[in-house]
């Protein structure tokens, strides 16, 4: 025993540190106040919904909920699109009274520099260079910024297309503009959970969700809230690096110094229903957790040191190691699946399922075999994007929205003090 403690001891200790990191997390979610939503029953109609949608009209499946909001809701998409899907968004937009906007996106080529920071509207390089379809590593985000342009509400909301909430949205909008919140994260929960790994993904969800109380600008593209003029500042700073410039919108306001907070209102969006396409999408998911982690390492994740270390030294930077601590301890896997048990079990005992003993290789799954498969996505995504998504802020931006935003925000406190 004492010869397997000694063999086994920097292992167990890895394991128990990063146990220790997300018991840690929870805890402080639990404790920390919640800004929830569902209990008012004051509203406010000042916001614009903006619903990307491009290649196929498959992925918008929330038109029924959409339609509630109808004077509210622009489903932005492209001029590159077929002639069959125009024809059908535009019968969606005439059936619901949402309006439409097309954006003029970039075309991917071979031959272009690597030059991220174009303006959206302009088409680089003539046909005769570039290939006809999408850069669909940048064009969620060059539709979405390009629609700005006829946004005057006071507030937008970015919503998949497979998202819902079952509560109603005035009421989120009068709560994020009553705690004063430039850029708000909301709780996304699995809509479904009929299939084995959508009910894995659900406890998933969960357990992500509790992370925003702590970290809210860990903002999700499933649906974030925003102020138009600030989001519209942050964007101009945006990589545009598909994977993972969700949580980019929330560092890059955290950076520019603007309101990020976190509100308790649910919505409820679609998850892969299948293994294959779970696995296809956390090898993107994972992708941007690299860029976020490793490529921008210096970047402000650096100013919350736990979760810091916890993203980027155990889950990508020590991949290696786990592998050489499995392989030659095959015994720690055991006691990692049942350290997994406990924190289940100790968390979510009220909601407990029968399929929560299945979490841990779950979890194993991802950690073990997609981490590094997303690191590999990651260059393959930069290079077919030509665009490796540093986050940095952009010296040659305007910064007059924010000294605007900033002296709106002095004179408000001024007043309370008066």
């Amino acid at each position: 025993m004492e010869t397997f403690l000694i063999d086994y001891l920097p292992y167990i200790l890895i394991i128990l540190l990063i146990s220790l990191v997300d018991f840690v997390v929870i805890i402080r979610s639990r404790i920390k106040k919640q800004h929830i939503v569902e209990t008012t029953s004051l509203s406010d109609d000042d916001f614009t919904i903006l619903v990307p949608i491009f290649g196929d009209l498959s992925y918008l499946r929330n038109v029924s909920f959409l339609k509630e909001y109808a004077s509210h809701v622009i489903l932005c998409t492209t001029t590159k699109e077929s002639f069959q899907f125009n024809k059908e968004i535009e019968n969606i937009v005439k059936e619901n009274g949402f309006k439409l906007f097309r954006s003029d996106v970039v075309l991917s080529s071979k031959t272009q520099e690597p030059n991220p920071w174009d303006l959206f509207s302009k088409t680089l390089h003539d046909n005769s260079h570039t290939n006809t379809e999408l850069n669909k590593e940048t064009a969620r985000d060059e539709i979405i910024r390009d629609s700005f342009s006829i946004i005057n509400t006071e507030y937008c909301i970015f919503l998949d297309g497979d998202t819902i909430a079952h509560e109603k949205i005035n009421k989120l909008i009068h709560a994020v503009k009553e705690k004063k919140f430039e850029i708000a994260s909301v709780r996304v929960l699995a809509s479904k959970t009929e299939t084995l790994i959508e009910k894995l993904q659900a406890v998933e969800y969960e357990l992500a969700m509790d992370a925003r109380r702590i970290y809210p600008w860990l903002t999700s593209g499933a649906c974030m809230v925003a102020k138009t003029e600030v989001i519209k500042d942050i964007m101009r700073h945006h990589s545009l690096f598909f994977s993972g410039g969700d949580i980019e919108i929330g560092k890059l306001a955290r950076m520019l110094k603007y309101r990020v907070g976190h509100m308790h209102f649910n919505f409820y969006t679609d998850v892969p229903p299948t293994f294959r396409t779970w696995f296809k999408q956390r090898m993107d998911w994972f992708g941007g957790g690299f860029r976020h982690a490793v490529v921008n390492i210096h970047q402000y994740t650096w100013k919350h040191p736990l979760f810091y270390f916890y993203t980027t030294f155990l889950v990508y930077l020590l991949t290696p190691l786990r592998w050489y601590g499995v392989i030659k301890y095959p015994l720690i896997l055991p006691i990692v699946i049942c350290l997994y048990w406990i924190l289940i079990c100790t968390f979510h005992w009220e909601k407990r399922k029968w399929f929560y003993i299945l979490f841990p290789f779950y979890a194993l799954t991802q950690v073990m075999i997609i981490v590094p498969l997303g690191v590999y996505t990651y260059f393959k995504m930069a290079i077919r994007g030509q665009n490796i998504g540093v986050i940095r802020l952009r010296p040659d931006v305007n910064t007059e929205v924010r000294i605007r935003v900033m002296e709106n925000r002095l004179v408000v406190n001024m007043n309370f003090l008066i």
